[in-house]
């Protein structure tokens, strides 16, 4: 049989799985692939690295040189799972310009670098890997970029953060505060020492931007994606919502609105009925509507390492088979972009959270231009929940409630 070595870039959580899948399904993979695959060298940073994975390899198989492990000519597919921008992105490059076929599972690279590498890896007859970046054990890269091909998306909705949706989960659970929610969420491993790309929303607002260029042909930067976290989300937010029939989720947001991209991530309101209400603790999930298909449901475990480590697995597989069969065949490659909707061009409906009384709420919104659907009082609090608004006008009431009231929060709506 041939012979078709891997090289493994980091030996993190998900790195250990990931080496530990090769090793004990090695005659499963082989048969598969019709080659034997087998895992050749891994980098590390320290290589009398203590981890238990550790010990279930020979230590000659580990190195801390790059020259090493790029110029064993036995490898020829490189999994990157270092995380983080660089040196992931100059990994993930050199591993393709080197004609070596790439696995990742890196959102962050992706979501800014994707087209780059993808033209890289149709030049040098490769191929760019990246199932596990979005959803983690949860299809979703594979659907959009074959079985779905045919069709003209016109909305995406997903829970695409593990970590976060864990968080609101307990939060809605629990009555805690964010702070002792993310404090459990870090004990128990769903969130890492320094959570701030997934509590602020950049691990989402990342993926979302790979999703856009599966699902609507066109190139974003991640930056000009309208981002929020949920750092402002309180136990009353949560209490407010359940009495009004809504959960609180963080949504990656995409949509075609006439001529125009609608791109957006953050804390939302929806409905209990809705499917996406009920995808719980480090679940993801995506409804994706098509003009052929209408709605495509996707629910899978969304993190940890074994979910994970199953995509990263598919994905060398399918690199194996390429090579196996020579049968490389281009991708198509999107350079188009699209305009994006402005934020405050957006129309949805709005949950505001105010200290305050009913009648004199009723009374403000009695003489703006905002149609309320339901006001609650709890207290000395409360929510107002808004018809369809333009999001500048409801920003231009929300400064003018500021003169006289504490607003605490304003969660947009989507039903």
């Amino acid at each position: 049989m041939k012979k078709i070595g891997v090289g493994l870039l980091g030996i993190g959580v998900i790195g250990s799985e990931v080496a530990t899948v090769l090793k004990d399904r090695q005659d499963i993979i082989s048969k598969e692939v019709g080659a034997e695959v087998y895992l050749k060298r891994i980098k590390v940073l320290e290589k009398d690295l203590e981890r238990p994975v550790v010990r279930n390899f020979d230590r000659s198989i580990f190195t801390t040189s790059d020259d090493e492990f790029f110029n064993d000519d036995d490898i020829q597919i490189i999994i990157e799972l270092i995380g983080g921008e660089h040196p992931a992105y100059d990994y993930q490059k050199k591993a393709l310009e080197s004609g070596r076929h790439v696995v990742t599972a890196n959102k962050e690279v992706l979501g800014k670098h994707l087209i780059e590498l993808l033209d890289i890896a149709n030049e040098k007859e490769v191929t760019l890997n990246y199932e596990a970046s979005v959803g983690g054990g949860m299809p979703l890269i594979a659907p959009l970029s074959r079985d779905l091909i045919l069709n003209n998306v016109n909305s995406l909705y997903a829970i695409i953060n593990g970590t976060t949706n864990y968080i609101l989960t307990k939060m809605t659970e629990s009555n805690q505060s964010f702070e002792e929610t993310l404090k459990d969420a870090q004990r128990l491993g769903f969130a890492e020492a320094n959570p701030v790309k997934d509590i602020d929303g950049w691990d989402a607002t990342y993926k979302l931007a790979i999703l856009t260029d599966l699902a609507f042909r066109t190139v974003v930067n991640p930056d000009d994606i309208y981002r929020e976290g949920i750092t402002n989300l309180h136990s009353i937010d949560f209490d407010f919502a359940k009495k009004m029939g809504y959960s609180i989720k963080l949504l990656s947001i995409a949509k075609q609105v006439r001529d125009k991209l609608e791109l957006r991530v953050h804390p939302t309101f929806i409905p209990e009925i809705n499917p996406l209400s009920n995808v719980n603790e480090v679940f993801n999930a995506a409804i994706i509507n098509g003009d052929l298909t209408g709605d495509v449901t996707l629910i899978g475990k969304g993190a940890g390492p074994a979910p994970t480590s199953s995509s990263v697995v598919g994905d060398v597989i399918k690199a194996a088979k390429v090579i196996n069969s020579g049968s490389f065949l281009p991708v198509v490659v999107h350079h188009e972009h699209k305009p994006l909707l402005s934020i405050d061009d957006i129309i949805t409906k709005y949950y505001i959270h105010v200290t305050g009384t009913r009648d004199d709420l009723t009374a403000e919104i009695n003489r703006s231009r905002i149609k309320a659907l339901k006001i609650m009082q709890e207290g000395s609090e409360c929510a107002i929940l808004t018809d369809l608004t333009r999001e500048s006008m409801l920003r231009s009431f929300v400064s003018a409630l500021k003169e006289k009231y504490k607003v605490h929060n304003i969660i947009r709506v989507e039903d």
